[in-house]
């Protein structure tokens, strides 16, 4: 055939006819037969466990000479699968080179059905498109492979939540009563699981075995015990408040229900907050708060007028027996007040306190009183007269020999006579100034002895003596005692006074010397000297 369509071409184009017989020629020459066989079944291997979309492997092998260019030479390997299923598959390769005595491993397929339990029969063979040298080397020995079956896929059943705090735990339970392996080792058909991590169990029948999905469990760590600052301070006053504040900024539930960080208080009781992280919580010690009521507001009597004069006083009372603190600072439940000022009780009870309201006491200063000194002597039988010299004017005199306030008569008094003059401002307040008054007796004894009164003995020595009075007639007489300084030491009132009247005094406690008898009527005044030795 060569020769005849060389010769056609010289015929009919000689110019061309020499490379067209060239390039046929190299032609021939790669179309010529070509040696490929398979060696090896690679995948699967017997036995295996049923599964569905399997890798066919094969190895083949260039058995040939020279290197095989797929791109001329395409080679097709086919898998036939009898036995236990019917399958066909088949792979050409269409790029690429191999070398001589080199070998490829060919996936002839990645969906093999080998789900079905038994025996699968494979045979593989190659061959190539422009024919093959050698057909030795095409087909590889039948390969058994036996398919075992596969456990049914275990489950995991959990018995409480997966998620929970650390020190719980879950009840996870196989699907399977037998041949189970936890995660962790664990042979048994449940596992008691504490620690966070994935758990999976698998079922195994001796030849395959089948895993569980995973099931994840999680631990949560509590959350640090929470305490509470208190600002400032846990028993107050009712009306005051407190501020609890806890240690964790976030996850707080305080008593009452708060979930802020920090819980103004102003009732008693007691106060905890508990932290959640991640559903674990954590509590605080307990924090009691006492409110304290406030006492009664206390209120103040007074024994007496709270306006007076200096020297006087007053008391004020509390309402409260306890817890009393006055201005000034007693803490009795009464006070005596002498000076001016307002006055309060606060009663604490508690730490709390109650003030009263204010008392205000008024001391008035007593006036400024003088009385000038008497200059004058009056004789003991001149007629009574007005007294002067005290100021402020208005005031009253008193003393012995002092009548209706403003009058002295001599006659009334002893030699020596003390006056005081005293005075009442418009404030109800008096004070008072004294000054004496000196009596001249300017008429002897023995004129009142003539007049029918006698003092015996006289001088007397023990302070024993008798006073006689002679025709007497008097409803009343005054009998007194004056020593030389005008102080009366003895009186003594007798009435009905008739005919000879006598009496004996007894002055023998007084001291020695010399002493005035005064006997005083409606009528007149006798005296009458008495000496003590």
């Amino acid at each position: 055939m060569l020769k005849n369509i060389t010769s056609k071409f010289q015929v009919s184009n000689c110019k061309w006819v020499f490379p067209f017989i060239l390039f046929f020629v190299a032609g021939f020459q790669q179309m010529q037969a070509q040696d490929m066989g398979v060696t090896a079944l690679v995948a699967p291997i017997t036995p295996m466990c049923a599964a569905n979309n399997q890798s066919v492997v094969v190895k083949i092998k260039n058995f040939d000479a020279g290197t095989i260019d797929y791109n001329v030479d395409t080679v097709v390997v086919t898998v036939e699968i009898t036995g236990a299923s019917t399958q066909t598959f088949t792979d050409t390769l269409y790029a690429g080179t191999l070398a001589f005595d080199s070998t490829q491993n060919v996936t002839v397929t990645a969906l093999c059905d080998l789900s079905t339990v038994g025996t699968h029969i494979f045979k593989v063979y190659t061959s190539v498109l422009s024919s093959d040298a050698s057909g030795l080397n095409d087909t590889l020995a039948l390969a058994n492979i036996v398919v075992n079956v596969v456990p049914a896929t275990p489950t995991i059943t959990a018995y409480g939540p997966i998620t929970f705090c650390e020190g719980d735990s879950v009840l996870l339970v196989s699907s399977s009563a037998t041949a189970n392996a936890w995660t962790g080792g664990s042979s048994d058909d449940s596992l008691y699981v504490l620690t966070s991590g994935p758990y999976s169990v698998t079922v195994s029948n001796g030849s395959c075995s089948a895993t569980s999905t995973i099931t994840t469990v999680t631990a949560n760590p509590y959350p640090a015990v929470p305490t509470i600052a208190v600002y400032d301070t846990t028993v107050f006053c009712m009306g005051d408040s407190a501020i609890l504040v806890s240690s964790s900024a976030t996850g707080n539930l305080w008593t009452g229900g708060s979930t802020n960080d920090s819980l103004t208080v102003y009732a008693s009781g007691p106060y905890t907050v508990t932290v959640t992280s991640t559903g674990c919580s954590s509590t605080s010690d307990t924090t009691t708060i006492t409110v304290n009521p406030y006492p009664a507001i206390p209120t103040i009597t007074t024994s007496d007028t709270v306006v007076f004069c200096t020297g006087s006083s007053v008391i004020l009372y509390s309402s409260s027996a306890v817890g009393n603190s006055w201005t000034g600072g007693s803490t009795a439940d009464s006070i005596i007040v002498a000076t001016s000022g307002p006055y309060n009780v606060t009663v604490t009870i508690a730490g709390c306190s109650s003030v009263s309201a204010d008392t205000t006491v008024t001391v008035n200063p007593l006036p400024t009183v003088t009385l000038a000194p008497f200059t004058t002597n009056p004789c003991s039988d001149d007629a009574p007269f007005a007294l002067t010299g005290g100021l402020p004017a208005g005031g009253t005199y008193s003393g012995i020999g002092v009548t209706a306030g403003t009058t002295f008569n001599p006659g009334s008094a002893g030699a020596v006579q003390g006056i005081t003059y005293t005075y009442v401002d418009p404030n109800g307040c008096a004070n008072s100034a004294s000054s004496n008054m000196t009596v001249v007796f300017c008429t002897g004894i023995e004129e009142y002895t003539s007049e029918g009164v006698s003092v015996y003995p006289n001088p007397t020595t023990t302070g024993i003596f008798n006073i006689a009075v002679r025709n007497a007639s008097s409803t009343e007489m005054m009998i007194s005692v004056v020593d030389i300084q005008g102080k009366e030491v003895y009186n003594a009132l007798e009435k009905n006074i008739s005919a000879d009247y006598n009496k004996q005094i007894n002055i023998m406690h007084l001291s020695k010397g010399i002493y005035y008898i005064k006997l005083s009527t409606d009528a007149d005044v006798k005296i009458q000297k008495l000496i003590v030795e």
